[in-house]
């Protein structure tokens, strides 16, 4: 089998400090998986490397066979949420998503009527600017501008910070339709709460990933962390 993504050894460290080690694991299209780990454990030094934004020290990883050799050769296939805010606040809805869909395959206009952005009801806001949009709301606008480019993976970093349960739930349907939609996804987060939409979960410790069968409960997972 071809994994969508075939992570080998990667190692991360930032002068004597170890982040990441020996971390290996693989993700089947069309899963939703839960990348759990305490804060400062590595999860989105991770997801960066994933992305492309950032080189690991060592080891390497696949995207449908093929060898990432360079941090740009996976932008092409990988949509990146971080936890910070890339929009911009002062423009609307509208202009963050032209400069997004500037050199996209898919016209913005015609993306509007179409799946995932149809399906979030992106153009029910076109005219918002973003800085009085909700946390849903820019969350959802994020994501949108993140796979212009119809990116086969989706990596998101804490995507269920700052989220009332309304919004958390807006932001997993988005992420479950893409998905059914044939897409990948990794979702990072300290939280089994916010995790309950995963097929599987990765438990990120110590800098190393453990595997797990399905998302732990809270009180399981502080075992599997004190173990």
């Amino acid at each position: 089998m071809i994994f969508i993504l075939d992570v080998r050894g990667l190692h991360k460290t930032y002068g004597k400090k170890r982040v990441l080690e020996e971390v290996s694991f693989q993700l089947e299209r069309g899963s939703v998986t839960g990348l759990i780990g305490v804060n400062g454990s590595g999860k989105s030094t991770l997801l960066r490397i994933l992305a492309g934004a950032e080189k690991p020290t060592s080891g390497a990883f696949l995207i449908q066979g093929q060898v990432m050799k360079r941090a740009r050769s996976a932008a092409r296939f990988v949509a990146y949420v971080p936890q910070e805010n890339a929009l911009i606040e002062e423009l609307t809805v509208l202009d963050n998503l032209k400069l997004w869909y500037a050199d996209a395959l898919v016209p913005l206009s015609q993306a509007l009527d179409r799946g995932l952005l149809k399906e979030m009801g992106i153009r029910d806001f076109l005219k918002t600017r973003v800085k009085n949009c909700s946390g849903g709301m820019k969350k959802r606008l994020a994501i949108a501008c993140s796979l212009a480019h119809e990116a086969p993976i989706l990596l998101l970093d804490e995507p269920g910070a700052s989220l009332d349960l309304l919004m958390k739930k807006e932001l997993t349907d988005a992420i479950l339709l893409y998905a059914r939609q044939g897409g990948t996804v990794l979702w990072a987060s300290h939280d089994p709460e916010e995790l309950g939409a995963c097929s599987k979960g990765l438990l990120l410790k110590r800098g190393r990933i453990e595997p797990l069968e399905g998302i732990p409960s809270s009180t399981e997972l502080l075992q599997r962390l004190s173990q």
